[in-house]
């Protein structure tokens, strides 16, 4: 994706709903928690336009699709 388009992101996120179980509240179990990677290209990635570099970006807004049934 990166060499055709020149520019890929990949987005790091906590997803607290895997990972093994590690306790009990009440009648639900509590999971550890895992990484949850994913990768985007320059057409799912909006950024600061102002800004003069990369490193001098304030926001980034990554659009994803997901399944209403799943969420």
């Amino acid at each position: 994706m990166g060499l055709t388009l020149r520019e890929g992101w990949i987005l790091t996120e906590w997803d607290s709903s895997s990972g093994e179980d590690v306790a009990v509240e009440g009648d639900q179990f509590v999971k550890q928690g895992d990484i949850k990677l994913s990768n985007h290209n320059l057409l799912n990635v909006a950024r600061d336009f102002t800004a003069k570099s990369m490193a001098a970006c304030k926001w980034f807004v990554v659009t994803e699709q997901e399944n209403k049934f799943e969420l």
